[in-house]
């Protein structure tokens, strides 16, 4: 399958996982809503309420993430620069983008990236001599 036909597929699949996410959304809000609005109870009833309401805000906040992530990915299919690496300008392996069709880099760069953003042990610097790191 040429490269444009399998991006044409991830458009599709990218709109339906918005619509899904939207939805689902929109779910968690209301749920959310009605947590608030029957905050009656006992201490241990405000307590499970208190619990699950901290568990729905985290999932609300993931799938916000995702949603955002996704509609970035459809504004590039519209520009042209989905499937192109936004920091080295490579193509992104189709593989990559079939396991996450909103990714904006590819595994090389993504690698680069986590690597700097890894916490260095106390008492080292950056990275130099013949093992990596050197001494402060």
């Amino acid at each position: 399958m040429a490269r444009q036909e399998t991006i044409e597929k991830l458009r599709t699949t990218l709109l339906r996982r918005r619509d899904a996410l939207a939805r689902s959304i929109r779910g968690d809000m209301k749920l959310l809503r009605e947590y608030h609005s029957d905050a009656s109870g006992d201490i241990l009833d405000n307590a499970a309420d208190t619990a699950q309401d901290e568990v729905n805000s985290r999932l609300l906040e993931v799938e916000s993430n995702e949603l955002r992530a996704i509609e970035g990915a459809i504004e590039r299919l519209k520009d042209g620069t989905y499937g192109t690496c936004q920091d080295c300008g490579k193509p992104i392996p189709l593989r990559r983008l079939q396991a996450v069709p909103y990714v904006v880099d590819c595994i090389d760069c993504r690698r680069l990236a986590e690597k700097r953003s890894e916490p260095r042990a106390a008492g080292w610097s950056t990275p130099s001599g013949p093992y990596g790191y050197s001494a402060n």
